[in-house]
């Protein structure tokens, strides 16, 4: 099901069958681009969410961590760059044995595409679009932040529904201080992988649930 949340912003989101829980990936049309934030299970998402798209404008995707579920599907389209954070390339065993181990899960084709447009810092994309680096859920997070309409993509470094914090792979401190480089944006909605849309005050219980877990760590 595609839903369009503001003006731009689409979100397309399955609920994956005997798994227990749902997947969300964007497509963000801005005055420069057909962003697709995250490819999804395989080809379907993207061919779904691509019309939503402006015809006359580029196609990018971002990829904003190496999981499976958010990276099968950019063979869809011929995608002139695909963003992915520089650890990326640390993923590669695990990449290739999930599209045999999980391939019970595809939506169509579920190939990979490389990226070839690597980031290991924060970044303005165009006009609208910041990058901002976030390790936590893993090594290599990007999150996106819609400067223009103060939207925020969380992706996986918000918690599964459900859940009080998302599964970390890096130090706590580490997710806690991708966390505080938020806290001086402008934040009107929090967009995540396997969530519905939050307000801008869920970033205080992430932290606050973060710093207790960091407090039982230590």
């Amino acid at each position: 099901m595609i839903t369009q949340l503001e003006n731009g912003i689409f979100a397309r989101t399955v609920q994956i069958k005997d798994q227990g829980w749902d997947l969300t990936t964007y497509l963000w049309v801005t005055r420069s681009m057909n962003l697709y934030i995250d490819a999804g299970l395989g080809e379907d998402a993207i061919l779904e969410l691509k019309s939503m798209s402006h015809p006359n404008l580029p196609d990018t995707v971002l990829y904003s961590h190496h999981h499976f579920d958010h990276i099968w599907g950019a063979t869809a389209l011929h995608f002139p760059r695909i963003i992915a954070h520089s650890a990326f390339v640390n993923h590669v065993e695990k990449i290739c044995a999930d599209q045999h181990t999980q391939a019970n899960l595809k939506e169509g084709k579920n190939a990979v595409r490389w990226p070839n447009v690597w980031v290991s810092e924060d970044m303005d994309l165009d006009d609208d679009i910041r990058i901002i680096v976030a390790p936590g859920h893993t090594d290599d997070g990007l999150m996106v932040y819609h400067k223009t309409l103060g939207i925020l993509f969380l992706g996986d470094l918000a918690a599964d529904e459900g859940q009080i914090l998302p599964a970390l792979d890096q130090p706590v401190k580490s997710y806690v201080n991708s966390l505080k480089k938020l806290q001086l944006l402008t934040i009107t909605k929090i967009l995540s992988s396997h969530r519905p849309p939050e307000e801008s005050s869920y970033l205080n219980q992430l932290e606050e649930n973060a710093y207790i877990r960091l407090g039982n760590v230590q």
